[in-house]
């Protein structure tokens, strides 16, 4: 017989992300892989309008509500959509699969057109990653825009690119960026090193070192010159990784230190030249 397959997608909600949730595990890595970040995807549910997760409100509501009463109008809005669902759940799924079947030639042809042309003005010029990410946002805006031509739901055309559109820079703004994950990773690992760990930069020309000194920090540039040892155990395995040092670099996070090395020689005052690797806060 025949075997058929398909994928299917799921929704799930908590309080923490699933790298705030890996963070948490006592054995074996405690971040999060690229492969987990693409294949699990998370957005936060709060759209900063006051609302909760809706963007807008269709309910009776004055431009100068208070915090309140928005957050009050998001929970009205939320149980009015779960009612609706509960009552009409199970209709329009098997009437976008019927339409869809009906026309099915071109059906795929306008969703694999929708794909693509989502994913060109959604993530052009990030990373495999990012556009691998962006091609399921632009699943579901596909599916979305091809429910409303079936007259399946009485949304306007282009709604759903919209959606798929706020949700994918969501994602986006909450990851740093379109590029590779470990290379985000280790931006938020030096944003973490300087932000937590800034008393142990020792100020160039200051006679005072920090207790377990990371490195020295030149107030006139923002920069901060760690030491290579203590920044390798910082990133772990990503201080090796050739790809994430060079994005860095071309970045303008890390100043390139020739001859094929991310650290440099650089006179701390006058205590003469050290190897060290520079990195340009004002860039992360």
């Amino acid at each position: 017989t025949d075997q058929h397959e398909w994928r299917v997608l799921l929704i799930s909600s908590g309080e923490l992300s699933l790298a705030e949730k890996i963070a948490e595990a006592r054995h074996g890595p405690n971040r999060i892989m690229a492969g987990q970040e693409v294949r699990f995807i998370g957005i936060p549910s709060d759209t900063g309008s006051g609302f909760g997760i809706f963007d807008f409100s269709w309910l009776a509501c004055s431009e100068d509500a208070d915090a309140e009463t928005k957050k009050n109008i998001g929970e009205a809005m939320s149980g009015a959509l779960r009612d609706a669902t509960n009552e009409v759940f199970g209709t329009a799924g098997p009437a976008f699969v019927d339409a869809f079947i009906k026309a099915r030639p071109a059906s795929e042809a306008e969703a694999k057109r929708l794909i693509a042309s989502f994913v060109d003005e959604a993530a052009r010029g990030s990373g495999r990653q990012a556009q691998r990410v962006a091609k399921t946002f632009g699943l579901v805006a596909a599916a979305g825009e091809l429910a409303i031509s079936f007259g399946v739901v009485p949304w306007p055309a282009g709604s759903a690119m919209w959606a798929a559109h706020k949700c994918f820079s969501a994602w986006i703004e909450a990851r740093g960026g379109g590029g590779a994950t470990e290379v985000q990773q280790a931006i938020v690992i030096l944003r973490q090193a300087i932000e937590r760990d800034a008393a142990r930069f020792q100020t160039i020309g200051a006679s005072d070192a920090p207790r377990d000194r990371l490195g020295y920090f030149r107030p006139s540039s923002n920069q901060y010159l760690f030491h290579t040892d203590a920044l390798s155990g910082l990133l772990g395995p990503l201080a090796k990784n050739r790809s994430v040092r060079e994005e860095l670099i071309r970045r303008g996070i890390i100043e390139p230190g020739g001859d094929d090395r991310w650290n440099r020689k650089e006179r701390i005052g006058n205590g003469g030249t050290q190897r060290v690797v520079v990195v340009n806060a004002d860039r992360l």
